[in-house]
């Protein structure tokens, strides 16, 4: 039900549960009935409660006016992408007085303006991207990103805070993400309960314990031999770095913080490079017409290269950057995106944020914006509904200008998974360059085709993030073509 229309029967509902409560004789009821009757008005409250932020914005997934919230918080998880396209698709018609014309019509679409969302732990405002060069510019003690994260991911109880300590299996990964999505379908109260019960939560727990017990001995292992060995050579990676990096000393030199970030790296690189690298290849035998091009770009680039990758060698894959823009998360959005939102952010001044044009975002606002949906505009992208793996080459080849502009790690306002700003994917540009080396192997070895009666799985949704179905066949065998292996 929309949260204006059944305020009076709620509050009503609400007064008589409590009355009836007040005239209960606690004296003679077993503490645990209590308990549970605690939580079972914690629970009906928060699924009936009506709320308001603050931010008058429209809805946008309601059937009907008289639609209960809890039906569209429950119909987000599995109708999440027609919901939010519902909103980004919109027009708002507001009526207004003129002195010369008399009462006219003003039409404002959503996507430029603000929407509103029902989520299972809350509302969401989805923001135009007019407004992320002024958001990104906010200090992030008035707007933060890093909770917006938090939030976004079910709050402490998911072991988002933890992530840093998450093992890097693939069983740890199902673990956060499964208890994400049981958190999120709880009020706040519950959520430290459910963590005491769920079994993903052990998982997860187990996983950290894991990490420590194998990177913190390693951090301590190679202090020892820097201390006791001249000659020592420190091995150049990422967990030396930090280590170099840390302040001695301080917190963050800890060997089981500097495991924590090894583990939150490797986690977050591997589980989003996997997911873009199966959807490439699946984009790819999906549409055979791009294998010889790709291919052949691949060839030509190592044979005038010497034989050799280099990263200049990586650049010259013109064709290949364009298809992986079209193509795969974190950065295409066009066909599969990791999340449907993104730029998620908290506002953390008490006083609340008002933007250019008078938008005020109150204190605790959680708001975002709707990447998949911007890159499917047509006012943004021409032809969005054409797969067209060589878009971004033909706009590099047309305007050499603007060469940096079009590339698969690029963050602007029409591609925002990756961010946006100084909060923009780090890790984007080296994601981009082990996509193309795996793809490139691939091509080079490998032909490919779907099973007999199979084709290009296709994406579903849990909330707002989809995913492909990992068990599609598919066949490969070794290429023949002598010039394709030689290359390597």
């Amino acid at each position: 039900m929309s949260p204006n229309i059944n305020t009076n029967i709620t509050e009503t509902l609400l007064a008589d549960a409590l009355a009836r409560f007040a005239q209960i004789d606690l004296n003679g009821l077993p503490w645990s009935q209590l308990i549970s009757a605690l939580l079972v008005l914690t629970v009906c409250t928060w699924l009936y409660m009506p709320t308001f932020d603050g931010v008058s914005a429209p809805f946008a997934g309601y059937r009907s006016p008289l639609e209960p919230s809890l039906l569209v918080r429950m119909r987000f998880a599995r109708e999440a992408p027609g919901m939010i396209d519902e909103g980004y698709s919109k027009v708002l018609y507001l009526l207004a007085k003129s002195p010369e014309y008399g009462s006219v019509t003003n039409a404002t679409q959503w996507k430029n303006s603000m929407y509103k969302v029902s989520r299972h732990d809350g509302d969401l405002v989805i923001l135009s991207r007019k407004y992320v060069d002024e958001l990104q510019n906010i200090p992030t003690e008035r707007l933060s990103s890093i909770k917006g994260l938090i939030k976004n991911f079910g709050g402490r109880y998911s072991g988002i805070e933890l992530l840093a300590e998450s093992d890097i299996g693939t069983r740890a990964i199902q673990a956060v993400t499964m208890t994400q999505m049981a958190t999120r379908a709880v009020p706040p109260a519950i959520r430290p309960f459910l963590n005491l019960v769920l079994r993903f939560s052990w998982k997860y727990k187990a996983s950290i314990r894991s990490g420590k017990k194998i990177l913190a001995p390693e951090v301590q292992h190679r202090r020892h031999l820097a201390e006791i060995d001249p000659d020592y050579v420190k091995p150049n990676d990422l967990l030396q770095a930090m280590m170099d990096m840390s302040t001695p000393g301080g917190k963050d030199s800890q060997p089981e913080n500097l495991a924590h970030r090894q583990l939150v790296i490797t986690l977050v690189a591997g589980h989003s490079t996997a997911a873009a690298g199966s959807h490439a290849l699946f984009d790819l035998v999906a549409k055979p017409q791009y294998v010889d091009e790709l291919r052949g770009e691949v060839i030509q680039v190592l044979q005038e290269d010497g034989g050799c990758w280099g990263k200049q060698s990586l650049s010259k894959l013109r064709k290949m950057d364009s298809f992986l823009r079209e193509s795969v998360p974190p950065q295409s959005q066009r066909w599969n995106p990791p999340s449907l939102l993104g730029f998620h952010r908290i506002v953390e001044d008490r006083a609340g944020i008002t933007l250019h044009d008078g938008v005020h975002l109150p204190y605790g606002t959680h708001l975002c914006v709707a990447p998949d949906s911007i890159s499917r505009d047509r006012d943004v992208i021409p032809n969005p509904d054409v797969f067209d793996g060589l878009r971004y080459y033909e706009q590099r080849r047309q305007n050499p200008g603007e060469s940096m502009k079009h590339q698969h790690a690029t963050a602007d306002k029409n591609h925002l998974h990756f961010g946006y700003g100084t909060w923009s994917c780090p890790g984007r540009f080296l994601a981009s360059d082990e996509l193309k080396i795996i793809l490139a192997t691939l091509l080079l070895r490998y032909e490919f085709r779907y099973a007999e009666g199979s084709s290009r799985p296709t994406n579903r949704n849990v909330d707002e993030f989809p995913y492909v179905d990992t068990e599609t066949p598919l066949l490969m065998r070794r290429r023949e073509d002598g010039e394709g292996n030689a290359a390597l």
